[in-house]
């Protein structure tokens, strides 16, 4: 890999060295990329990581990087600008080396290889499952560890911690040809046993009974994780706490990214217990956790009907608890940007599990971030997706549905789309109208409604009569309050 990288063959002068390494899931393909960076750290001026698993998300973390190299643009209100500021970067400075991880289908790779096209001066490595590139990107295949290897990594990874035989060595070799050689599970069998000072042996039976019953329920098909993985996984699951297990399943339907650790700050018995047994990655430094996608996918495969919904509303309690209302004050983007992803991913799943409390706010909020990004393309299915719930929860004429109406209508101003507007703001005037006339009293954003009507409609072209006489039709029958 450092050869490929580093030789320059079929490389024109300035242009990126790309090298893409794919394999199965749970082969170890993120944990090469990253410890090859450490390795060769000093031939780089720069070790650089983002997430690639789609086009938003790459943007979204290579906007994220401006903050971690200190550039001003950090603090700019549009990730436009940021991602303008990290390539100009990476183009004026050279060395650097970026590692693009999650690769894993299509629409993926095609970004990250017009991303690739477009850079100069430094290296470019992607992790993932997929493996059809352009010709500037040279493909390696990480297979599974050797036989030789797996066992020297069981041996020294349980070694103090295990209840040692005269047959270790022999037991480690046939539990590594039984979990496949595969890092993931490697990994987590050693965890199990250093856990229980089990032997090498018990492990093994365990894992014989689980892969029996695996064998049941895995599709090779339709799951993109082999049995041995879904073997390890059940072996652990079965040794977990109770309140280790609920967490595990509400970290299921989460972002595969870093989550923030403040989010389950009242859970830190049972993620010193997921870490321990190597189901997640507690970094103390970073102050975050992080479940590996294998893990999360079984996990989610493995609920039935009821703990799936009970699950998503635990997760989306815990989010939701995290996030502050005013996602478009740049002062809670601390806090909102390493939740973006996670909201961005548990609000799919409840919508999809007709879960609308507190769904419909974590969508508001993430659009209303998105809004002030000038993120629009993003922020507007998640305007429309928060005004259909609302509608379809309180009716057509509440004053939350009003709000609603509002934010898709600033997006569609801001985005010189203003005969769009136009009916949505003038459903948002007639709202609150009518909430006045029934309770009597001015709702307190009236006011408001009426000047951003007035000023949507001056936008349009009409005289200020004209738009006075067309809000006035909409906002002043018997005892409605005029605009001023």
């Amino acid at each position: 890999m450092h050869d490929a990288l580093t030789s320059g063959e079929g490389q024109a002068v300035g242009i990126v060295a790309a090298q893409a390494i794919h394999g199965l899931g749970g082969v170890g393909k993120t944990r090469l990329a990253v410890e090859y960076a450490w390795k060769y750290s000093e031939e780089y001026t720069a070790l650089l990581f983002v997430r690639a698993d789609s086009p938003e998300n790459l943007e979204t973390n290579l906007a994220g990087l401006c903050a971690v190299l200190g550039f001003p643009e950090a603090e700019a209100s549009d990730q436009e600008t940021q991602v303008r500021a990290l390539k100009g970067w990476l183009a004026e400075n050279s060395g650097w080396l970026l590692i693009l991880d999650n690769v894993d289908d299509r629409v993926a790779a095609l970004a990250v290889s017009r991303l690739a096209d477009s850079l100069q001066g430094g290296r470019v490595l992607i992790t993932g499952r997929w493996s059809s590139f352009g010709r500037a990107v040279q493909t390696l295949e990480l297979d599974v560890l050797d036989e030789d290897a797996a066992v020297e990594y069981l041996l020294e990874d349980t070694e103090g911690k295990r209840h040692k035989t005269g047959t270790d060595e022999n037991e480690a070799r046939e539990l590594a040809a039984r979990l496949e050689q595969l890092a993931v599970a490697l990994e987590q069998a050693a965890s199990w046993i250093r856990c229980n000072r089990s032997t090498l042996a018990a492990y093994r039976a365990k894992f014989d009974q689980n892969f029996e019953e695996v064998a049941g329920w895995h599709d090779e098909m339709t799951m993109d994780y082999p049995e041995s993985v879904a073997a390890a996984w059940v072996t652990t699951v079965n040794a977990l706490t109770e309140p280790a297990r609920t967490l595990l399943n509400a970290l299921s339907w989460l972002a595969s990214d870093p989550i923030p650790a403040f989010v389950f700050e009242s859970e830190q018995s049972a993620v010193a217990e997921l870490a321990d047994y190597s189901m997640i990655k507690w970094d103390g430094k970073s102050g975050t956790i992080q479940v590996h996608r294998l893990v999360q996918e079984i996990t989610r495969s493995r609920l039935g009907d009821e703990s799936r919904r009970a699950t998503i509303e635990a997760a989306l309690a815990a989010v939701n608890a995290a996030a502050p209302t005013d996602s478009d004050d740049v002062r809670t983007w601390p806090v909102w940007d390493p939740l973006r992803p996670h909201v961005s991913a548990l609000v799919a799943h409840a919508d999809q599990h007709a879960i609308t409390d507190p769904t419909t706010r974590l969508i508001a909020c993430l659009a209303s971030l998105l809004h002030t990004k000038a993120l629009h393309a993003e922020a507007e299915p998640l305007y429309r997706r928060a005004l259909e719930i609302d509608e379809q929860s309180y009716g057509p004429g509440h004053p939350k549905v009003a709000t609603r109406l509002n934010n898709l209508a600033q997006l569609l101003k801001a985005t010189n789309r203003l005969e769009e507007a136009e009916p949505l703001m003038r459903r948002h005037v007639e709202i609150f109208r009518k909430f006045g006339e029934a309770t009597g009293h001015e709702h307190p954003h009236w006011r408001a409604a009426l000047q951003n009507y007035l000023g949507l409609l001056a936008e349009m072209g009409l005289s200020e009569e004209e738009a006075e006489r067309k809000v006035l039709s909409v906002a002043s029958p018997p005892g409605a309050v005029e605009a001023e």
